[in-house]
């Protein structure tokens, strides 16, 4: 097998026929495309060739366009960082929208279409040369198990994708069950050893492979794409545990990466817990609202609406520690409103109390109230006019379990003390897993 890069092809504008200049770079280098060749392009000259550049002062709102869904964010010193479904297709950062090797104050986004990109760029590098060839467009991402990024098919034409073994026998003569070979990214990632981002050789040919091409452009590299339904890992562990509490990950402020000090996990764990769904949903501060001490407090008029099953889109008022925020990239204004702890409090240390949407018989609030200390243990008290000790304590026992979820997304372990008496109260210690 051989592969070799185009060299001398230079800066693509919109509008310019890609696949001349191709032909143009290989004549350069005394080479023609020949039948059974598989042309690897980076889907970053496809794009500049159908104009898809913006300007970078959009790029967050063109990340928010190019998104089907968010899989995972993290909140980084460079600012929000997100894993997505993007609507090119493939599961990548930032949907795929890059600043490399594009002119200072743009960004570019990928094609619309990445296998129609590939099937365009074929049927014209046919027309020039005559050759049966197959295209791959390539793009660069992570890999959720190691370090490091390689090349992907992100569009294809001509060219099998895919090379399913399973039912063929092993030299053992057993039965392959699940064999799928990825053959256009294996394709990708092999060119990419003679192309790069820092070389300026945006494409290479790869002949010899013994890969099937064929007269018909075949289903792309669409079909590569895991079903939801097959998807073991279709959100970040982060995400996951919160939707598992009832939460909407799109509406919760995301983690810190570095992740900061413990007591600040553990008081992020401690709000998230507390939030809905009932018996812990309780309403953010308003006009009924009033707060005091660094503490939120209920004073709301008695409510003749149910007390169960309230939606979680009310967000909670906390009182998250300050020293582990973020300088740039704030969230967006319906996230939780963060209290400052007052300034008698040790680093690392959050006060807080939230009132909760149910009332007992006399009107009075239910309130579960939190104290984190600067070395990482915590203080959890539910306060009621109402019910038995018994009952209070039971309700505690059921949140210990939404705390340790939520500690398990901040990978932290817990350490959680049922205390019954004089009053029904957690006591927690936690400790970095990480």
């Amino acid at each position: 097998m051989e592969i070799f890069g185009l060299y001398g092809i230079g800066e693509i504008q919109p509008g310019d026929d890609l696949a001349g200049r191709l032909v143009d770079a290989l004549t350069a280098g005394s080479e023609q495309l020949r039948d059974d060749d598989v042309l690897v392009v980076s889907s970053k000259v496809v794009s500049k060739a159908e104009g898809r550049l913006v300007a970078a002062s959009t790029r967050d709102a063109q990340i928010a366009a190019e998104t089907v869904r968010v899989v995972a964010a993290r909140r980084t010193p460079r600012g929000l960082a997100q894993i997505v479904e993007a609507a090119a297709g493939p599961v990548m950062a930032a949907a795929g929208v890059d600043a490399s090797n594009v002119a200072p104050g743009t960004v570019l986004l990928l094609p619309k279409d990445p296998d129609g990109s590939a099937r365009a760029l074929r049927r014209r590098l046919t027309e020039l040369t005559g050759a049966r060839i197959g295209v791959i467009l390539s793009d660069t991402a992570g890999r959720a198990w190691r370090d490091g990024q390689i090349d992907f098919a992100l569009g294809a034409a001509g060219v099998a994708v895919t090379d399913d073994l399973r039912g063929a026998r092993d030299t053992h003569g057993q039965s392959l069950e699940v064999t799928v070979r990825a053959l256009a990214d294996e394709l990708a990632s092999a060119a990419d050893l003679v192309k790069g981002k820092v070389e300026a050789v945006p494409a290479a040919v790869i002949r010899g492979s013994g890969v099937p091409v064929g007269p018909q452009d075949g289903p792309g590299a669409a079909t590569l794409l895991r079903r939801p339904r097959e998807d073991w890992f279709r959100y970040g562990h982060v995400e996951a545990i919160t939707a598992g509490l009832g939460l909407d990950p799109a509406q919760t402020e995301p983690p810190t990466i570095p992740p900061g000090p413990v007591p600040a996990r553990l008081a992020r764990a401690l709000e998230l817990a507390l939030r809905g769904p009932e018996p812990w949903t309780h309403r953010p501060s308003g006009p009924n609202t009033e707060t005091s001490g660094g503490k939120l407090t209920g004073n709301e008029p008695p409510s003749d609406q149910p007390t169960t099953n309230q939606p979680p889109s009310n967000q909670p008022t906390t009182n998250q520690p300050t020293t582990n925020q973020p300088t740039t990239d704030q969230p967006p204004s319906n996230q939780p409103t963060t209290d400052q702890p007052t300034t008698n409090q040790p680093t690392g240390s959050a006060v807080g109390a939230i009132g909760n949407s149910r009332r007992d018989q006399t009107g009075t609030p239910d309130r579960v109230t939190y104290a984190v200390s600067a070395d990482g243990e915590a203080t959890v008290v539910r306060q009621s006019a109402g019910g038995t000790a018994f009952e209070r304590a039971a309700a505690l026992g059921a949140l210990a379990q939404r705390i340790r979820a939520a500690a398990w997304a901040e990978n932290l372990s817990l350490q959680i003390t049922l205390v019954s008496t004089p009053q029904p109260e957690l006591r927690i210690t936690a400790s970095a897993r990480d």
